[in-house]
């Protein structure tokens, strides 16, 4: 799954989620029209979806960077310098 989410740009996994959030479910307003007048609140609503998106893909892609692909915690690599004989 890391290597899909970090193939994954950022506008397809809105789509998917503007295709659920807000045109199947309407739970969401599909563009995020913030007016100078909207109240707090408003503006809130409207930012919602776009802040779902981003907090969903760059947890996934820190959560994919902390993890191997077996799902193992990354063991550390160190670097040993051989001295040669010449």
């Amino acid at each position: 799954t890391t290597l899909t989410t970090i193939s994954t740009p950022e506008f397809f996994v809105a789509y998917i989620l503007i295709l659920f959030f807000a045109s199947l479910w309407g739970i969401f307003p599909s563009l995020a029209n913030v007016d100078p007048r909207d109240t707090f609140d408003e503006r809130l609503y409207k930012t919602i979806l776009p802040a779902l998106t981003l907090t969903l893909v760059s947890t996934e892609i820190r959560q994919g960077q902390k993890t191997t692909p077996d799902n193992s915690t990354p063991k550390r690599i160190t670097v040993v310098k051989i001295k040669r004989k010449i």
